[in-house]
């Protein structure tokens, strides 16, 4: 399966709230999201694939998960459905 965060209308700098070193930081990641956003849709996603048993540990594809960050940007945005991909096995 899979793990599809979508985020929209993203703000992350707070400064009213904070001191420096966490206002600066705040703006680091806001600006890195800003660049990797969807633009035309106002929107940071990515698909994280999940693999492994429920009862046991899960594994995410940390690489899959970078690149949809920038198939999502520059590509083409995600869209904010189920992809229909979901399968159940019998247990």
């Amino acid at each position: 399966g899979y793990l599809k965060p979508i985020l929209t209308g993203v703000k992350i700098i707070n400064i009213e709230e904070g001191n420096v070193l966490e206002i600066a930081w705040e703006g680091v990641v806001g600006f890195v999201t800003e660049i990797f956003e969807n633009q035309r849709e106002d929107q940071f996603a990515t698909e994280v694939p999940l693999a492994g048993d429920l009862n046991e540990e899960i594994e995410a594809g940390i690489y899959p998960a970078i690149w949809n960050i920038f198939r999502n940007a520059f590509v083409e945005a995600f869209s904010r459905e189920a992809g229909g991909e979901i399968e159940f096995g019998d247990q």
